[in-house]
């Protein structure tokens, strides 16, 4: 059961009497039937809500929805069509309520928006949106602020110029699913430190010792430490091969672990060890975005560290960076670290890492994996048109597919040289939430961006899985 679907029973109980407003009679009689909203559950800094209202029983043609809550509520609505069976709504959700410190909101830190559908009649309806509160993330003043990583969700991102966010040791990998606008100018930096890894890097060998995990490479005292691998796998050292890391075969890239939500042990792998320790891999770093990053004047580092006295180095982590557009920072740096030098012994340099952009423009970097992104802009919330046309940029020669959550409405293409595709999707009447996905020489991957994200619950955690693409489909002339 994905996190919205698992609040429909709380949003449902609600509007047919759990809250303390009850509905409102008409003429002294019975309260006219509640209305249902698909999806049920927002998120504070959502810029373009999408959701269906339905369940009425008259014709909605004409109706007009308003927020009863008032002016503090969190909704705006930006646009409602109505045919006879449904509305479509299109809402910016602002944040209203105080940063709570939690990564991750849970249902019961949802405020209810009640919505009012007035028909042509003058019959009012009213249904119930659950907002969840996120935080405002704003790091400021110079400062190095620590993270122990993990998932993070966000209504706004800003890091300020001189201001860096370095990842604890033994930190898991730091992943942040941004719904507002996002800016960082400061630093994120998730390089290894000897032989310790961090952000989901793996750890050096020690004295002689394999490095422990995929990717790692060799020990040898005698020969010197093979280098760490991750996209590539790393440099031989004086006698011992560093292993080809998780995803790469013959240094062909792959896509890691980076955006599997549930590992928490994904980076690069470490260098074999030999007379030293062997460096460690670099850390993983996931920026995904539903407006724009700017990340002009930031910087990303996610390097291996060098091995030391023959050890192999430390192979570089993961980037993953996916929003609608993205203003390119000064640096991005996956590099592997060098092998140390013992004498004659010299070990591996640790292979390079991983980095993967979606995003549907020009990408000015080199050794960019593009994952499959669709142009948002271009797109409709709310419309009558049977179908929906998809142009986005995916890796070149990739097998490019858009479905609905529940597999229907299948559709394939193939992305051109350049990676650009086109998608023709048919609409069903009512809440459409495609997914995107490629299949291609760096194996499948998902969409990171669109109009809403997906997510779901495992062994209760939230997991984030991909970006969707929502719209509702009215009847025409609505």
């Amino acid at each position: 059961m994905d996190v919205l679907g698992a609040l429909i029973v709380v949003a449902a109980a609600v509007a047919c009497g759990g809250s303390s407003t009850p509905p409102r009679a008409r003429d002294g009689g019975r309260p006219d039937p509640p209305v249902l909203i698909d999806p049920p559950v927002a998120f504070e800094g959502h810029e373009r809500f999408v959701a269906e209202i339905r369940g009425a029983a008259e014709e909605l043609t004409g109706a007009s929805v308003t927020v009863e809550t008032g002016p503090r509520s969190s909704l705006e609505i930006l646009d409602v069509q109505c045919d006879a069976v449904r509305c479509g709504l299109l809402a910016r959700v602002h944040d209203r309520r105080p940063n709570l410190g939690k990564p991750v909101p849970a249902p019961i830190d949802g405020q209810t928006e009640v919505l009012l559908v007035t028909t042509a009649r003058g019959t009012v309806h009213r249904g119930l949106l659950t907002v969840l509160p996120l935080d405002a993330l704003r790091l400021a003043g110079g400062a190095a602020n620590a993270t122990g990583g993990g998932l993070q969700m966000a209504s706004s991102v800003d890091v300020a110029s001189g201001t860096s966010l370095r990842a604890r040791e033994d930190s898991r990998p730091l992943r942040w699913l941004l719904f507002g606008p996002t800016r960082i100018a400061g630093a994120i930096d998730v390089l290894a430190s000897g032989s310790q890894g961090r952000a989901g890097g793996r750890g050096g060998g020690g004295p002689g010792s394999d490095a422990a995990g995929p990717g790692g490479g060799r020990g040898d005292r005698a020969g010197g430490g093979g280098g760490g691998g991750n996209a590539a796998p790393g440099e031989n050292g004086s006698g011992a091969a560093g292993e080809e890391g998780a995803g790469a075969a013959g240094g062909e890239r792959r896509a890691p672990c980076a955006t599997d939500f549930e590992a928490d042990d994904c980076g690069g792998g470490g260098g074999g060890g030999a007379a030293g320790h062997g460096g460690a891999g670099g850390g993983t770093v996931v920026l995904a975005s539903l407006q724009p990053i700017d990340l002009s004047g930031g910087r990303i580092v996610a390097t291996g560290s060098g091995g030391l006295d023959g050890g192999g180095g430390g192979a570089g982590g993961n980037v993953v960076l996916a929003a609608p557009s993205i203003a390119w920072p000064e640096l991005i740096d996956v590099a592997g670290g060098e092998g140390g030098t013992s004498g004659a012994v010299r070990g591996g340099r640790g292979g390079g890492g991983f980095l993967r952009v979606d995003v549907p423009g020009v990408v000015p970097l080199a050794g960019v994996v593009r994952g499959p992104a669709v142009r948002v802009d271009a797109l409709d919330a709310l419309t009558s048109a049977e179908r929906m046309r998809l142009e986005g940029v995916a890796e070149p020669g990739a097998t490019v597919v858009a479905e609905r959550i529940d597999g229907s409405g299948r559709v394939e293409a193939t992305a051109a040289d350049d990676g650009a595709f086109t998608l023709e999707f048919a609409l069903v009447p009512g809440l459409n939430r495609v997914r995107v996905r490629s299949a291609g020489p760096s194996g499948p991957m998902q969409s990171l961006t669109g109009t809403s994200f997906e997510l779901v619950v495992r062994e209760g955690r939230t997991v984030p899985v991909g970006g969707l693409l929502d719209c509702v489909r009215l009847a025409e002339g609505s």
